[in-house]
């Protein structure tokens, strides 16, 4: 028999049919039992082996969106490797929750997952890998625009869809904000509103990405003055300003629309709810209360739980004020301070005590006032020290309930010398005389104001000789007249005077009396043999004192 040359051809062509005829087998051995058992075919006599092996194709597939139909193909064959052409197959998988089979091979995705598709016949069994992993072809944001109040956290959601349509659970977008200092959002979508603006954030997954824009509303952090607030005004008159009450967001921004409600404890309110306007204040028109003294409006609001206080002061009216003076103000000396406070007691004409009304105190001729409070206390009592002028005479002073020209009540005491400070020679020191004759003397004593100081004894201190006291006592205007006598011997003399602690030193010089008597003192009485004696005497006046010069 002749041989004929086998090239590779032959053998690419051979392995072709043999392909083409696996996959024609592989084919009928599919739908041949899902005929049969949809009913389509009658029973068809089995082949007389067993079914031995299954060879399922593909061994893994991937369907990317939900709804995808993945095929698988099997190929059943006995123990001699026969491919059956009708094998009876059960088609299952482990999952149901990613995929469902059918008899015809087909596996329909369900759910995101893996879980494996098996094929049974007797006792063979074969199995490919299934993958259901949906891909994400649009990002549909959860609303156009997300309105976040100030301080508030949220989650942003971006909700993904695949190639058919349909929403993909368990998927996650990444998340980020083009402005962290309105909005702050972590990659989850944890969105954090900063502060009032808007920011724009964006969604990403699978390549693919969405936007969603949103806008911080401010949140009612506080109540805060605005214009009109420590006004003054008549009591029973209306406040010159409407008291302004300011709605500030967390961030200290002005906030408009909101309701502030306001009462007050005194006086009336023309509506005691106002809404703040495009410059975030509420306004309230005030008649303030009958009873002068502080006066207070409480604002709140229904976002937040503190309140405003805003104070206005009710100024006195003279017609329905009066002044008690409750003890007599008691002289003193000059340029002291009176022993006692002086108190005057604040009250209607009712004699109802005027508590924490504003007082001021007004000192003329040179005194001094001070106040011991600066508002009447819980009596009506108003107290201040007073420190008299320099000078000795009338010091006047007025106590005023308020500011400008509100009620005044007048006081006056007397401010009298003080102790004495000093004693002034006016005259009489420094004198030149003979022995016992009498110096008269002119001084006057003075305070440490350089007030005269009447009334003072003088007393004396000399080295020689006596004072005569003309004036018991200093006069009027501090003056007092005496007369000194020197004393017997010539020579310096001294006299201290003295009134209180001042004190003062004169002095004189006291020349002896007219000559009376002169003393030989020098040469003894002796026989004289020369021309010329030279002869000592001494002369003196009455009292025994040299006289030089004769």
């Amino acid at each position: 028999m002749r041989k004929l040359p086998i090239s590779s051809a032959h053998f690419s062509l051979a392995f072709k049919i043999s392909a083409g005829i696996l996959s024609v087998l592989a084919a009928l051995a599919t739908i041949i039992p899902a005929a049969l058992q949809s009913g389509m075919l009658g029973p068809l006599p089995l082949m007389a082996s067993n079914v031995a092996h299954i060879r399922l194709t593909p061994s893994a597939d991937t369907a990317w969106a939900i709804g995808d139909t993945l095929q698988f193909a099997a190929l059943a064959s006995d123990t001699n490797g026969a491919v059956l052409p009708a094998p009876v197959l059960t088609w299952t998988v482990t999952n149901t929750e990613v995929a469902e089979s059918h008899p015809d091979g087909s596996v329909i995705a369900t759910g995101a997952g893996e879980t494996a598709v098996l094929v049974t016949a007797g006792t063979a069994t074969a199995q490919a890998r299934v993958v259901v992993h949906p891909r994400a072809v649009a990002l549909k944001p959860s609303a156009d625009t997300v309105f976040l109040p100030e301080g508030s956290v949220t989650s942003l959601i971006a909700m993904p869809y695949d190639a058919r349509g349909r929403l993909i659970r368990g998927a996650l977008a990444r998340w980020r904000s083009f402005d962290s200092t309105v909005v702050a959002v972590d990659s989850l979508g944890l969105a954090t509103a900063m502060r009032p603006g808007v920011a724009t954030t964006e969604a990403r997954l699978d390549g693919i990405a969405t936007r969603m824009p949103v806008r911080v509303t401010p949140v009612l952090g506080s109540l805060a003055s605005g214009a009109g607030h420590d006004q003054h005004a008549r009591a029973s008159s209306k406040l010159p300003m409407a008291v302004g009450v300011r709605t500030l967001s967390r961030q200290g921004q002005s906030i408009s629309d909101i309701m502030v409600y306001a009462v007050v404890d005194g006086g009336t309110l023309e509506s005691d709810t106002a809404r703040s306007g495009d410059d975030g204040v509420a306004r309230f028109r005030w008649t303030l209360g009958e009873r002068p003294g502080p006066q207070h409006l409480t604002a709140s609001a229904d976002e937040i739980d503190s309140a405003l206080v805003v104070a206005a002061e009710a100024d006195p009216v003279e017609r329905n004020t009066r002044f008690v003076l409750l003890d007599s103000i008691l002289a003193g000396p000059a340029g002291s301070a009176l022993t006692r406070p002086v108190v005057v007691r604040l009250t209607d004409t009712l004699g109802q005590v005027l508590a924490g009304v504003p007082v001021r105190w007004l000192a003329q001729d040179g005194s001094r006032l001070v106040a011991g409070a600066a508002r009447t206390d819980s009596l009506g009592l108003a107290t201040a020290t007073w420190t008299l002028g320099p000078r000795v005479g009338v010091n006047r002073g007025r106590v005023i309930a308020g500011p400008r020209n509100a009620p005044a009540f007048a006081i006056t005491t007397h401010s009298l010398a003080g102790a004495p400070s000093a004693i002034v020679v006016l005259s009489g020191d420094h004198q030149l005389l003979a022995v016992m004759n009498p110096i008269p003397i002119r001084v006057k004593v003075t305070d440490a104001q350089g007030n005269a100081a009447s009334g003072i004894a003088l007393q004396s201190t000399l080295t020689a000789g006596a004072v005569v006291l003309t004036d018991p006592v200093t006069r009027a205007d501090g003056t007092a007249r005496l007369e000194w006598i020197l004393g017997p011997t010539a020579g310096a003399q001294t006299l201290e005077l003295r009134a209180g602690a001042a004190k003062t030193r004169l002095t004189a010089t006291a020349l002896p009396a007219p000559a009376s008597q002169v003393e030989i003192v020098a040469p003894t009485i002796s026989i004289v043999t020369a021309a010329n004696v030279r002869v000592i005497a001494v002369v003196s006046d009455s009292l025994g004192n040299t006289i030089a010069g004769n």
